[in-house]
């Protein structure tokens, strides 16, 4: 086996790791990427290659015009989603539960993400899922399989 081969199945094995667990940080998805020239979508690409096809996807983006909450649409993964904050965001947004905006502040129990930062949520139900922008205007996407 050569050492170009030893390391693709190090990182694999790796990833089966992360992917085992409740979710992935923006972090997590740099470490099983990493200097990778296709990152997301080749994060896609193996997630989808080792864990069998995902027969149905959906995508778009979610905002508020003023701070506050939003629900995620319906829909039934048998992946999980990918949600991003847009590189031009100029606030924080936090994904979470419902009442990811609670009496404890913003994020309690959610992920922040700052502009350009993502998070991958191995969900069922995309609706279980929610938004809370902090400032109002700020747009995160979403894909979700």
């Amino acid at each position: 086996m050569s050492v170009d081969e030893n390391e693709e199945r190090l990182r694999l094995k790796r990833m089966e790791t992360v992917l085992m667990g409740s979710s992935l940080t923006i972090n997590d998805v740099q470490t099983l990427v990493g200097d990778r020239a296709d990152g997301i979508v080749g994060l896609i690409n193996e997630i989808a290659r080792n864990s069998g096809p995902a027969r149905f996807y959906t995508n778009g983006q979610l905002t508020r015009a003023t701070a506050g909450e939003v629900q995620f649409p319906k829909f039934t993964m048998t992946k999980g989603v990918i949600v991003k904050a847009l590189g031009g965001n100029a606030g924080m947004v936090y994904v979470g539960a419902p009442g990811v905006l609670n009496a404890g502040g913003p994020g309690i129990g959610g992920f922040e993400l700052d502009a350009g930062q993502a998070v991958i949520l191995p969900l069922r139900l995309l609706e279980d899922l929610w938004l809370y922008d902090a400032a109002g205007g700020q747009i995160v996407c979403y894909f979700a399989m």
